[in-house]
């Protein structure tokens, strides 16, 4: 049973619910309106680009990472996990807290930080696998798409009208770089609506992207620049750092405390290109002026560039195979690499299961062994591909070492 596509918001692995195309990844990269499968792989991957550079994904990941040790360092001193309440806290943190605040909706308007990574990782696969059509764009995000990926275009174009379409990508991405996206998104819109700058009409719209970007950070009405991930991730990772170091001694040595798997390598990479194109800025001054291709993954220019220095770092698809990144330096073991990645999702899940199962409501998940005493405790909605049998299943062993259940 294929599980629904979706990115690991911890590892930022993709899993895609389609087998393994037999055709090249670069052909299919080069063209991906060409290829259905495209549009699950390009939509996973935007959230992955966006993800490495705002604020909101950064500090997600991070907050993620504590969330999951918060539980093994917990069992590790002894308490039972399956036995937790649904206040239940480590030492005063109270892990996933985060990622329940992701998803809730503000009152006004009722949109949730979600909504925004979704509709933008909607907006730009579609317009990229669309052929960049205006009608297209309105079509599938308005009127057909559910309200995930739906609500903030149309909260904007409800707003701004027509231009929605070009605007509608920058603020989104802005507001996702700022502490309260939601608000962040609907005053921006607010503002501009009472007094806008120039958006051309007329004219090669991924032109007008750009002279629109341009003009937004001319603004200065209610925008900051943009929260850079090289600042953000030193201060999110010496955090975790300080904490985690408080039990190192819980756990034996192999006990895998390191920082985010993937981010420290994405954020190098920022900086090392970023200062060969302008070795005269500040490294403040470069955060914002290499933001720009994280903020049009859609530009075929941008996404190029995206794809040569931040390919997503793990494709997994529904029969088990895989693209490994070409960028993250994984090609001698590409298995290694994608189990791991795998089993670090599987274990996040696994902890947020566990803390869902707490409050009353287990996590869902399509594992077909109801036989399985794992099966009802909904610690299985982040398995890659189950087992075709009850006794092959690796994810018992897993849960038994990180968490000392025994089942």
């Amino acid at each position: 049973m294929a599980l629904p596509s979706r990115i690991d918001p911890l590892s930022w692995t993709i899993f895609v619910e389609h087998p393994k195309p037999e055709i090249d990844p670069t052909e299919m990269w080069d063209n991906p309106s060409f290829y259905p499968e495209m549009r699950h792989i390009l939509h996973e991957s935007v959230h992955f680009w966006h993800s490495i550079s705002t604020f909101q994904g950064i500090y997600l990941a991070f907050d993620c990472l504590k969330s999951m040790n918060a539980l093994r360092f917990a069992s590790r001193k002894g308490e039972d996990l399956t036995q937790i309440g649904a206040d239940w806290t480590f030492e005063g943190y109270k892990p996933f807290q985060l990622l329940s605040d992701f998803y809730a909706k503000a009152p006004d308007p009722p949109l949730s930080t979600s909504h925004l990574f979704e509709g933008l990782a909607r907006y730009w696969d579609v317009t990229i696998c669309a052929g960049f059509t205006f009608d297209g764009i309105v079509s599938s995000l308005i009127k057909e798409d559910s309200p995930t990926y739906s609500e903030a275009y149309a909260h904007a174009y409800d707003t701004v009208g027509n231009v929605a379409f070009i605007i509608f990508p920058i603020f989104a991405y802005l507001a996702l770089c700022s502490e309260e996206p939601v608000r962040c998104f609907d005053t921006s819109l607010k503002i501009y609506a009472d007094d806008p700058f120039e958006v051309p009409v007329g004219m090669n719209f991924q032109e007008a992207w750009l002279i629109a970007w341009g003009n937004a950070a001319k603004w200065g009405r209610f925008y900051p620049v943009p929260y850079g991930p090289m600042s953000c991730y030193k201060t999110a990772h010496k955090r975790y750092v300080k904490w985690k170091m408080q039990y190192a001694g819980l756990v034996p040595e192999d006990f895998p405390l390191t920082g985010h798997p993937i981010l420290e390598d994405s954020v190098q990479m920022m900086m090392s290109l970023a200062k060969h194109k302008w070795p005269d800025k500040s490294e403040y001054d470069l955060e914002v002026m290499f933001l720009e291709e994280f903020v049009f993954p859609g530009n075929p220019f941008f996404r190029q560039r995206l794809l040569l220095g931040f390919h997503p770092p793990v494709i997994h698809f529904s029969d088990g195979g895989y693209w490994v990144s070409p960028t993250q330096g994984f090609k001698e073991k590409p298995d290694f690499f994608a189990k791991s990645m795998a089993d670090f999702s599987m274990i996040m899940g696994a902890a947020n299961g566990l803390l869902a199962r707490a409050k009353g409501k287990p996590t869902k998940h399509g594992c077909p062994h109801a036989e399985c005493p794992v099966h009802p405790l909904g610690l299985c909605s982040f398995v890659p591909d189950y087992p075709a049998a009850h006794e092959d299943c690796y994810v018992k062993p897993l849960i038994k070492h990180e968490f000392g259940i025994a089942l």
